[in-house]
């Protein structure tokens, strides 16, 4: 029996047929972050692969949301030590950093099973990939284009904690405003740790007070962004820019576009890879040229920023390479 384990804090693929018949489905276990699914990022993006993936292959799913770090651990260990119950190969997905340090500590002790982390990159190991989406380009993309759309040419972030991922958002952000002719306002991290993904009515306050003298806010605040867009309705000529996932759908006169992670391909592709017997490890980078992470502007404001995206992707390049170079 195949098994695909899948947690979620958080190649080229072959579109091959199913599962031969002899084989019985496979189990999926998926573990989110504790705010689980509806988050509007990562969490719904990993869901959104896996729904992807069962319409080529058959196979069963159990989902668990864990209540805490302790609890998503237990999990991990478990599944990492239970003993393989047949010669078909298993699969453990983790997202986000945190689980990614917990991946790290196992030293490439993975029990047999095949392991994929995405959002980070870990070391070297055999049948291990992991994936960090650099989100830079996107990110100055969309704070240029938002400077087409700002009336009082400044803007700012609620963030959710302050941690590498969360900040390249806001890196790129801020100098595709600058360099678009605005001006920063200000960062406000919701927390000093995870629970900031999760407080949508503390984003909505934070977002308030940034609304106060700027009118556009970029939110990498998982779920608490639904606060950030909430609050910009309430004001006139507010906006707000997604992150992730398209998160046009949550405010279509506010949500200037989102800068997409294509999660939802990384877990489709790899399910159909260990499908197939075509599991390969690596450790990549996704950049905005390959096509796993982009800036997709909302139809309402296309015409007022596509111009501006096709004009500053080159500056955009440059400004990245610069930022790895200081956050390699």
């Amino acid at each position: 029996m195949r098994v695909f384990y899948v947690i979620a804090a958080i190649g080229a693929a072959s579109c091959g047929p199913s599962h031969p018949l002899e084989l019985p489905p496979p189990d999926v276990r998926v573990l989110y972050t504790e705010s689980g699914k509806g988050d509007r990022g990562f969490n719904d993006s990993v869901f959104t692969g896996l729904e992807n993936a069962t319409n080529e292959f058959e196979f069963r799913k159990e989902e668990v949301t864990p209540k805490s770090e302790l609890d998503a651990t237990s999990v991990l260990t478990n599944w990492f030590n239970a003993p393989l119950d047949d010669d078909s190969p298993k699969l453990i997905i983790t997202v986000g950093a945190p689980n990614g340090e917990l991946v790290a500590k196992r030293n490439c002790d993975f029990g047999g099973n095949f392991v994929l982390h995405i959002d980070s990159l870990l070391p070297a190991c055999p049948n291990e990939r992991s994936f960090r989406f650099r989100v830079f380009v996107s990110s100055y993309l969309a704070g240029v284009a938002s400077m087409r759309v700002s009336r009082l040419m400044r803007a700012g972030a609620v963030a959710g904690a302050d941690v590498e991922p969360v900040n390249e958002f806001i890196r790129g952000f801020r100098k595709g405003v600058e360099d678009g002719g605005g001006e920063w306002v200000k960062t406000d991290y919701l927390a000093a740790n995870e629970s900031g993904f999760n407080v949508p009515g503390d984003a909505r306050q934070a977002a308030n007070e940034i609304y106060r003298t700027a009118d556009v806010i970029i939110a990498p605040a998982g779920a608490s962004a639904i606060g950030v867009i909430e609050a910009a309705k309430e004001k006139p000529d507010r906006y707000a820019i997604g992150v992730d996932s398209d998160q046009n759908a949550l405010g279509p006169n506010v949500v200037i576009g989102s800068i997409v992670k294509r999660i939802d391909e990384v877990v489709r592709e790899t399910i159909a890879d260990i499908n197939n017997g075509q599991f390969v490890s690596k450790s990549v980078d996704l950049l905005h040229a390959s096509g796993y992470v982009s800036f997709e502007p909302a139809p309402r404001f296309l015409g007022r920023v596509e111009a501006t995206i096709d004009e500053y992707l080159v500056r955009a390049a440059e400004a990245a390479a610069l930022d790895r170079k200081a956050h390699p």
